[in-house]
């Protein structure tokens, strides 16, 4: 793990946590550009969500410092006397490199691509408190734990969810659900977990003040060095995701407050080491993703999906943006992925029929992916270029299967054209007796 130059976060709004101010010359990496190497189509990029989000979508977020706990007992005493529980215990992020909006990368990967996912950074806020305690009646230094596992689709890793919105359908990512321990709160689907150890010369600071209390918070650069395979079955191909929770050595104990910064209260609790990261959130806005190709997203774990509870169908894990109000976390995954072609992603693609041959006597199936909906024409000609049949249909945004009448084709070669959104596709027909 490596820690670079501070990071200053102060002031406390209304809001039940603190808001952060971060000097953006620390974060050198955020506006890296595309680079490439033409000759090689090589993709090597910087991608940051939550700053494409902005840029795109909500205009700048309210950023906090958003406290993990890993127990629901633990309670934060604010400024104003408020005593609330820390309610998160996981924060991730879902990458998909196909995402035109969110990615910006240039040539965008396919379904086709695979990639490395070579770093990944973000600020942590690492409030050490207590640095030794008695363990079997040893003096003992205390060693907490951030834990960092990495997830991708091809192991089933990754589960989806769509919420239907104005503009179509809200697609969001997350780790399988169904594979998350409520006890260690370890996910069994991750392909890798990372253990760090967070020791005394790990820790940032905070100076307390009230609602000028500030913290300083330090950027964790941790190697990934996991291969994305991609399918190329569909858009849901290629995703990665990861996630951070924070495992205290000395553990939260009933009623525990973990942090009062309370200048009423007369006196600040400094019983437990306590977690941060960074992250942000739009008032009254939602990311509503109106393609297949957009599986970008927060994710996160609250209190009240801590213990296997379900809620408005939700389980283990929320996506950020999943309703208005959208919730961002602030990280950098940094990619490399070669031989990557130059042309945008193909409006339409996978083009197939089956059966082939087909018999002169049954139908044929034609099927394709779209990148939009609208409508399509589907052309049959002979080797000559002479049309034997065509037709027009609607297809929806994803995959589409058109049947075709083949009936009154003579046994032979034939070429399946399909033409839709300015763009066209074809194949190869065979049709035996």
């Amino acid at each position: 793990m490596a820690i670079s130059s501070a990071a200053f976060a102060q002031g406390i709004p209304s809001a039940d946590i603190p808001e952060l101010k971060i000097d953006q010359s620390t974060l050198d990496m955020v506006d890296a550009k595309f680079a490439s190497d033409p000759s090689a189509l090589t993709v090597s990029e910087w991608y940051n969500y939550a700053n494409a989000f902005e840029q795109n979508v909500a205009g700048a977020l309210s950023y906090t410092v958003r406290f993990l706990s890993f127990d629901t007992n633990a309670r934060w005493v604010f400024h104003d006397d408020q005593l609330l529980s820390i309610g998160t215990q996981v924060v991730g992020q879902s990458f998909d490199p196909k995402d035109s909006t969110y990615l910006g990368l240039s040539p965008l990967l396919s379904q086709h691509n695979n990639y490395m996912v070579d770093s990944i950074e973000f600020l942590k806020f690492y409030i050490r408190n207590l640095d030794s305690t008695m363990v079997g009646g040893v003096m003992t230094e205390v060693v907490d734990t951030m834990v960092v596992q990495y997830f991708t689709t091809p192991n089933e890793g990754i589960g989806r969810a769509g919420l239907v919105v104005t503009t179509g359908i809200n697609v969001l990512a997350y780790p399988n659900r169904d594979a998350l321990n409520y006890t260690t709160m370890e996910n069994s689907k991750a392909v890798k977990t990372i253990k760090v150890p967070l020791r005394a010369e790990d820790a940032d600071s905070v100076n307390y003040a009230g609602a000028q209390t500030g913290f300083i918070g330090s950027l964790v650069d941790l190697p990934v060095g996991i291969q994305v395979n991609a399918t190329g079955t569909d858009a849901r191909s290629n995703i990665f995701a990861y996630t951070v929770h924070f495992k205290q050595m000395v553990p939260v104990s009933e009623g525990d407050t973990m942090m009062n910064i309370s200048l009423a209260a007369g006196e600040i609790y400094k019983k437990n080491n306590i977690f941060g990261l960074r992250t942000g959130s739009a008032a009254g806005i939602s990311q509503e993703n109106s393609t297949i190709l957009r599986y970008n997203n927060s994710i996160f774990t609250f209190s009240w999906l801590r213990f296997g509870q379900e809620s408005s169908g939700w389980k283990s894990y929320i996506a950020g943006n999943a309703y208005e109000g959208a919730q961002q976390w602030n990280n950098s995954i940094k990619i490399t992925s070669t031989s990557v072609s130059s042309n945008p992603l193909d409006e339409l693609s996978g083009i197939k029929v089956y059966p082939n041959p087909s018999n002169a006597g049954t139908d044929a199936n034609v099927s394709f992916a779209s990148l939009r909906a609208g409508a399509a024409i589907v052309t049959i000609t002979d080797i000559n270029g002479r049309v034997a049949q065509s037709m027009t249909r609607e297809v929806s945004a994803g995959n589409n299967t058109i049947v075709v009448p083949v009936s009154n084709l003579m046994a032979g070669i034939y070429f399946v054209n399909v033409e839709a959104n300015g763009a066209k596709a074809s194949t190869k027909l065979m049709i035996s007796k």
